[in-house]
């Protein structure tokens, strides 16, 4: 495992003794799945395409075992700045970090270029989280704030858009900071290390 962490190039062969031994998002944050929770079938069934011509049985067994993010709310591990759905492999539990472009003039040059560790250990997501929520309220306590609107990005663009906003509000920064705080610790404390994607 160590020699993922120091070189992310890995063979197919070390990926699939990888995916062998991980315990995926999905299954930590408690997605449910199709064929096995009803509430997922339900989903499943309601969001099927229109031009499918599968009886529902069918339908179901050949989605079985996909986990149904749509279903989970918002929290530490589901954060509201993704992008997930925009490509192949990309759920709900993931953190688009360009967001932490904007808030470079609040956590530094240092911790943003940390956002960009290939692939970084649990342990040290869990502290590089701390990181980001201390600058965060550093800054909070500091007076410095200049423009305030809560939820500015949410509400103008959706949570799954990437908005390239100059002057996005500090208060803005902030919820995106501790979004991302919240995010690293969450999935760093249950053993998962984080893999960038570029």
């Amino acid at each position: 495992m160590n020699d993922l962490y120091r070189n992310p190039e890995i063979s197919d062969q070390m990926q699939a003794r990888l995916l062998e031994i991980s315990i995926e998002p999905g299954e930590t944050i408690g997605a449910p799945v199709v064929g096995r929770d009803p509430e997922a079938d339900a989903w499943a069934l309601q969001n099927k395409s229109a031009d499918s011509d599968l009886p529902d049985a069918e339908f179901l067994e050949e989605h079985k075992g996909n986990r149904v993010f749509a279903l989970l709310d918002l929290s530490d591990g589901i954060p509201n700045y993704s992008n997930a759905g925009a490509y192949d492999g990309i759920d709900r539990c993931s953190f688009r970090g360009s967001f932490l472009e904007d808030c470079e003039d609040i956590i530094g040059s240092d911790l943003l270029k940390k956002a960009w560790t290939d692939v970084m250990r649990p342990e040290d997501a869990n502290d590089y989280g701390n990181q980001l929520l201390e600058a965060a309220e550093q800054f909070r306590n500091s007076g410095e704030r200049r423009q305030l609107s809560s939820g500015f990005l949410a509400k103008m663009f959706g949570r799954r858009k990437r908005a390239q906003i100059a002057n996005m509000p500090d208060e803005e920064k902030l919820e995106v900071i501790e979004s991302a705080g919240k995010w690293y610790r969450y999935w760093g404390g249950r053993g998962h290390p984080i893999w960038a994607f570029y």
